[in-house]
């Protein structure tokens, strides 16, 4: 019983890995994109303002 349950935490660990890998990349990627949304929106909004 314990050995089966240590291999099951052992073969859980690279899904972990992977799965961690992937969040890391998805939070990059949110970040970047707020990152953008928020400097085109510091962009646009003086123009914006400027027009009337």
């Amino acid at each position: 019983m314990y050995g089966h349950h240590h291999y099951a935490v052992a073969s859980m660990l690279p899904v972990s890995l992977g799965t961690l890998f992937t969040v890391g990349w998805v939070f990059m990627a949110v970040v970047t994109v707020v990152f953008l949304i928020a400097s085109l929106g510091q962009l646009v909004r003086p123009v914006r303002g400027a027009k009337p």
